[in-house]
């Protein structure tokens, strides 16, 4: 139970480092400090003074603060101008041509588009000679469309053109992907070049080719659709599975199947532990089928779920031969904090939350479902009969159902969705799952040396993989198979899973036997009223909201009208961080929006709304520019016809009226366009491209969305607030004369009015600078 705590307390200070911030030597301080105060008063009793340090709440509180030293030494350097962190912090969202060598292959993203990671050489401004490259260190995250990506392998050097961005500051689960590749920084290129093909050999390289050759027999293997299902069970490779395939798999909350997890580490052990225990004795197979798990570990990613089990099933190995019980919460806990302790921002990252809440629910809820279903059971069915029963409804069913127990809030939060016919589906595709791996991996295996007898195991395993699809995909037909829910908040999380650890105890006490307690009663009406409390603050309150979304790159933003009605200007480059951004604001049941407005013909204004035409379905949709090339804008128009949603081709001078508010398109230019919003006495002036004519007179806010656009004429009209987007350097003057509150790189701001007063809330991470006027007026009372 010690180190379960102490594994507890310093996963609670890494939490504890990214809320509170603060500099590591603060934190390493406190821990000394901490440590000297126990060493103070130590009890000299022999084998009693390492039982004290044990137990002392003071060596706990030392973890904590260490856990939070580990969180905080992670922050970007953006003190030395040698990184490329602080360098794109300095330039956010420059051009720029970035040279370096690929340290992970690329992974298809869509259709179009590939991440991979770059240890980044020289970067330099485009347009600019190539005497002004400047030598920087680290490694840039890349999501690159040039078609010519998916070609290039570990150790390539290449080239690339595209705009360079920093770490994000909000959605911690975006940032821990991140962490997860080493990246200190994005790089959204468009086009990109092999310079020079990987020289020598390493480790990795070594290692990727193995995998890039198991890939390519797994293809030639099998058939697709189960060729592409065999790389993502046995290899971690699911780019090439059909996309109707994978959203079959979501739609039935199976898609667990295709991830590497614990399922796969337990396989790997037991074979090699069979195969070897006799002939070599159990320490030297169980040494062996360790070794096997971390080299599987490596070769698939060593993604946060792999090495949860990879390291519990490394501890189980070895209490087995020192002949220790192992206690699986402690077990559980430990492999968490040494996770964390090599990658802090894991913490974050949802497949890590998602495994190890599996594992707490396959702990915590087993073994009270298989008594409880005995017990129901034995009504009906003789006692032989329910002998046979149980471990197939144990090992299909109840396990399943366990381990969603604590998974659902997650994945409701995360997603979005749950799926009602995952308890039908899992328990009849999770007995095929284990033949499917064990023939397909030896088929591989044996593939890799002799490729003629491997195609004949390769024919053994097909069934298994073909089963599975076509039960999936005839689970995904039935209606409704997944139900879209509402999005909450990480209150809302925690309320369910304190509910669900009350409920818990409460089980645990009565031994199983549930009684209806008026405290219980009690509790949950606390739960609904704080839900309750949720939707009315979600809930119109009379007044025009604008709020500037914290988007990848490009800007979106969403105005809420005093009515209720939602209108979503733009939605920027990343659907995933708009989902996130859409989400917190919308809140649960407020999922449709009355308008869209395309006012940019650029992808990174416009990329993301492809993306979301299923999870925020307008009603109508303004289209602002009158021609446009680039991928993300083709598929948006292609998705808003594949969903029947009607699109305007908005005329100069188009008004939506929506009560006292009014919506205007003021230009409309073949690249995009101005809007205006209005009530009462305030304005507010969005510009993607203008027809310059000069800025109306009274403005409130004008937002712009680059240098050079829409500042013909500015210095006559002198808005109370501008804003400056993401596009500018955060260093820019803006346009002269402008007597008002500038803030540049507009991420995360929200303004709103009554139609007299107005006021204006800035996001923690939104730089800027105070002009010589007065800042604007602020409403008596704001609303968050």
């Amino acid at each position: 139970m010690t180190l379960l705590v102490h594994a507890l307390a310093f996963l609670l200070g890494v939490a504890l480092g990214a809320w509170a911030g603060g500099p590591r030597d603060g934190w390493l301080a406190l821990a000394a400090a901490l440590m000297g105060l126990r060493l103070l008063r130590p009890t000299w009793q022999g084998s009693r003074v390492w039982r004290a340090w044990r137990a002392h709440p003071l060596t706990a509180a030392m973890l904590v603060a260490l856990g939070a030293a580990r969180l905080t030494a992670t922050a970007a350097p953006l003190a030395d101008p040698g990184h490329v962190a602080a360098y794109a912090w300095a330039h956010p969202s420059a051009a720029v041509r970035v040279v370096g060598t690929v340290v992970r292959p690329p992974q298809r993203l869509a259709p179009d588009a590939w991440a991979l990671v770059l240890e980044v050489q020289r970067v330099r401004p485009l347009d600019t000679p190539a005497a002004s490259a400047v030598p920087l260190r680290g490694r840039v995250w890349v999501r690159c469309t040039d078609p010519r990506t998916p070609a290039w392998r570990y150790g390539d050097r290449v080239v690339l053109r595209g705009r360079l961005l920093p770490l994000p500051a909000e959605r911690p689960t975006y940032r821990a992907y991140l962490a997860r590749q080493g990246a200190a920084a994005r790089l959204y290129a468009y086009r990109g070049g092999r310079l020079q093909t990987a020289a020598g050999l390493s480790f990795w390289g070594l290692l990727y080719a193995l995998r890039d050759r198991a890939h390519a027999l797994v293809l030639r293997y099998w058939p697709a659709p189960e060729g592409p299902l065999f790389a993502g069970v046995l290899l971690g490779l699911e780019d090439d599975i059909p996309e109707a395939v994978y959203a079959a798999f979501r739609a039935t909350g199976t898609a667990h199947i295709i991830v590497i997890s614990g399922f796969n580490i337990t396989v790997i052990a037991g074979l090699v532990t069979r195969l070897t225990a006799r002939s070599l004795g159990r320490t030297w197979g169980a040494l062996l089928a360790a070794l096997a798990v971390g080299a599987y570990t490596l070769l698939v990613g060593a993604d946060p779920p792999v090495v949860r089990a990879a390291l519990m099933g490394g501890l189980s190995l070895l209490a087995r031969q020192v002949g220790r019980r192992q206690h699986g919460y402690t077990t559980l806990a430990f492999s968490a904090a040494v996770m964390v302790a090599a990658q802090p921002w894991a913490l974050w990252d949802i497949g890590f939350q998602l495994s190890f809440a599996a594992t707490l629910g396959l702990m915590l809820y087993t073994d009270p479902l298989s008594r409880g279903a005995r017990r129901l059971l034995s009504r009906w069915l003789p006692a032989r009969w329910l002998d046979r029963l149980q471990p197939w409804l144990e090992e299909f069913v109840l396990l399943t159902l366990a381990a969603q127990t604590l998974t659902l809030p997650l994945s409701a939060y995360y997603f979005h969705r749950v799926s009602p016919v995952a308890l039908l589906a899992n328990p009849l595709i999770l007995p095929a799952q284990a033949p499917l791996m064990v023939l397909g991996g030896l088929a591989v295996l044996v593939g890799l040396v002799v490729e003629p007898l491997g195609r004949a195991l390769a024919v053994l395993a097909w069934p298994w993989a073909a089963f599975t699809i076509r039960v999936v995909l005839a689970f995904a037909r039935l209606p409704r198979p997944t139900w879209h829910v509402g999005y909450g908040s990480a209150a809302t999380v925690a309320l369910v899973y304190g509910l669900l650890a009350l409920a818990t105890w409460a089980l645990r006490r009565s031994r199983g036997r549930w009684r209806l307690h008026p405290g219980w009663v009690a509790r949950g009406l606390a739960a609904l009223d704080v839900w309750l409390w949720g939707l009315v603050r979600l809930a119109p309150d009379g007044r025009l909201h604008v709020w500037f979304l914290p988007t990848a790159q490009g800007q979106a933003v969403l105005v809420q009208f005093p009515a209720g009605a939602r209108a979503l200007i733009n939605g920027g480059a990343d659907a995933a961080t708009l989902d996130h951004a859409l989400g917190a604001l919308l809140g649960p049941g407020g999922r449709a929006l009355d308008l869209w407005v395309v006012a940019s013909n650029r992808d990174a204004e416009v990329a993301a709304l492809a993306e979301v035409v299923d999870r925020y379905p307008p009603r109508r949709v303004w289209w602002l520019p009158g021609a446009g090339g680039e991928p993300g804008y083709r598929s948006l128009r292609a998705a808003l016809d594949t969903a029947a949603v009607p699109v305007v081709p908005a005329q100069a001078g188009a008004r939506w009226r929506a009560g006292p508010a009014v919506l205007t398109a003021r230009a409309v230019t073949p690249r995009g366009g101005q809007v205006l919003v209005e009530q009462g006495a305030f304005r507010a002036l969005l510009t993607w491209d203008d027809d310059g004519r000069p800025w109306p007179a009274g403005l409130t806010v004008a937002w712009l969305a680059a240098p050079g656009v829409g500042v013909a004429e500015p210095c006559r009209v002198e808005p109370r607030l501008l804003l400056l987007g993401p596009a500018w350097p955060r260093d820019a003057p803006g346009p002269r004369g402008a007597a008002c509150w500038r803030v540049v790189a507009a991420q995360g701001v929200h303004v709103w009015t009554d139609g007299r007063g107005w006021g204006v809330a800035l996001g923690r991470n939104t730089p800027q600078a105070a002009c010589d006027a007065a800042r604007p007026e602020r409403s008596p009372s704001p609303t968050p």
